[in-house]
């Protein structure tokens, strides 16, 4: 789709993870989960992004940490279950802080949508800028030194 600048982008899988923290989680203990959580995106393959953080509103009925894992496919997101980073961060570090059971305690949901982004990447401007950079310092050599003057 031009419209939504759609026609460049690939479906991507989104796993969201509420959780229900017991409220005696100390801030080091938060912090090692946050830090941990963070840590999968270059330790797994195929995250695009990880994000994590504290519940802030009343509105979370109980769940007061949520992770977004961005993954590139079904496939990655499948891989990234059994994944062995994954699987120590939920037995070992998120399990001990949970409110309960982990099967209570955890809300997990996964869907798949075509994100909307921006035709022209970052790769597209360095190269406009490189190229308008070239021009405009020719172009001021020129003026600045006409033909036959030495520079």
């Amino acid at each position: 789709e031009y419209g939504n600048l759609r026609f460049f982008a690939m479906a991507v899988v989104e796993h969201i993870v509420l959780v229900q923290l017991r409220p005696d989680v100390t801030e080091e203990q938060l912090q090692q989960l946050t830090k941990t959580t963070l840590a999968m995106k270059s330790q797994i393959p195929g995250i695009l992004s990880v994000s994590c953080g504290e519940n802030y509103t009343a509105r979370g009925k109980g769940y007061n940490f949520g992770v977004v894992v961005r993954l590139a496919s079904k496939k990655a997101e499948e891989e990234y279950q059994v994944h062995k980073e994954h699987v120590h961060l939920r037995d070992n570090v998120l399990k001990p802080l949970c409110n309960g059971e982990l099967k209570d305690s955890v809300l997990a949901m996964d869907f798949m949508h075509t994100p909307e982004v921006c035709p022209f990447g970052w790769k597209t401007f360095a190269g406009v800028g490189a190229l308008l950079g070239m021009v405009v310092g020719g172009a001021l050599a020129v003026y600045k030194y006409p033909k036959g003057q030495e520079m």
